[in-house]
């Protein structure tokens, strides 16, 4: 066992899917941590037919089993969804080989996960699951504070926001240009920035909105026509690399109007990239934005107060670049890969400390 550069059996979804656990799996990646830890992934999914998710879940749970104690520890990524159920397997073949684990949760909706499992054996399960861990990170505080409130207080949590690699921002920005970027369901709740576009162009203000993401694509642009938005609401698919960087560049307004948040990295890449936040009060982004400072909030589904906040940030450059500026350098501050990096490996040589006894 080294605790100077651990080995660590890391499992997740795939680096080459979409999604937020994957953007920030690379970016640890792509700087200096595996110069520091010794770390072997493994896909506990993939983007694909619900066999092929099938086949590669089930290979790298075998690997698991089998080759786990060869580890100082596992770190175990979830997301949302199925996420759980296929997780907790992952954490019972590394605790039964002996090996220490830290199961790290991605997912705002996690409080609504233990509130579906209304019955006790369920709930004990997830309990079970995650007292047999030996650190339990999630992105936010409150996300902290309701695990131990209402799972139980046995749950050993430690917090550790997400941290991005950050860029030199492109600037000047074009006036009047919104961004969204994410999953189209009912939680991430795009539907309220089409509706706030629509009030805007009521009251004629110049402004457009791009719109990128997977999901519910049919029923996003079926509400853009109903409005009679095509003009101002506009939808480039899924983004990612040069094509999303180039909408950084261009946008000067982020928007993420979400019912239920973990720690988005979509916010903190716009916010590095000096795009001015307006987003709800809710999960992790509590822990980013200081409204009025380096963000604005609105209240969830209040569509009217969305498009006051943007018509304010579009007609007052001053207002939006002061915002995008502030962002941008909490962000730097405080989430950083190399801030997040530094953190994940101190949680490893304190998680191993204590294996040592």
């Amino acid at each position: 066992m080294s605790i100077d550069r651990p080995r660590v059996l890391m499992i997740g979804p795939s680096r080459k899917s979409q999604g937020g656990i994957s953007s920030v799996v690379n970016g640890w990646f792509d700087s200096a941590m595996p110069e520091r830890a010794d770390i072997r992934y493994l896909d506990c999914s993939i983007d694909g037919s619900k066999f092929a998710k099938l086949a590669v879940g089930c290979c790298s749970l075998l690997k698991t089993m089998l080759f786990a104690r060869k580890y100082d520890l596992a770190h175990i990524h979830m997301g949302g969804g199925n996420s759980y159920k296929r997780e907790r397997l992952f954490v019972k073949a590394a605790v039964n080989a002996g090996v220490p684990v830290v199961l790290h949760i991605h997912d705002g909706l996690f409080r609504i996960l233990w509130k579906e499992r209304s019955d006790q054996a369920g709930r004990e399960r997830i309990r079970e699951t995650l007292e047999a861990c030996a650190r339990v990170v999630v992105l936010s505080t409150e996300m902290e504070g309701y695990i131990r409130s209402n799972v139980s207080a046995a749950v050993r949590t430690v917090c550790i926001p997400n941290g991005i690699v950050c860029h030199s921002p492109m600037l000047p920005k074009q006036r009047g240009t919104v961004l969204f970027l994410g999953h189209f369901d009912d939680n991430k709740n795009a539907d309220a920035i089409v509706r706030a576009m629509g009030l805007l162009k009521e009251r004629g203000l110049a402004a457009k909105a791009y719109f990128c993401g997977d999901g519910d694509v049919d029923g996003h642009l079926k509400l853009v026509r109903q409005l009679g938005l095509e003009d101002t609401c506009e939808y480039l698919g899924w983004v990612s690399g040069q094509k999303k960087q180039k909408l950084l560049d261009r946008c000067s307004i982020f928007c993420l109007p979400s019912k239920n948040e973990a720690m988005p990295v979509s916010l903190l890449e716009a916010m590095s990239n000096c795009l001015a936040a307006v987003v709800t009060p809710v999960g992790g982004m509590l822990d980013i934005v200081d409204d009025g400072i380096t963000g604005r909030f609105v209240a969830i589904g209040d569509e009217g107060s969305l498009a006051d906040v943007l018509c304010d940030l579009v007609e007052h450059e001053s207002l939006r670049s002061g915002i995008a500026n502030a962002g941008r350098r909490k962000v730097l501050e405080s989430f950083s890969v190399d801030v997040t990096i530094n953190r994940v490996l101190g949680l490893y040589r304190e998680v191993l400390q204590e294996a040592r006894g």
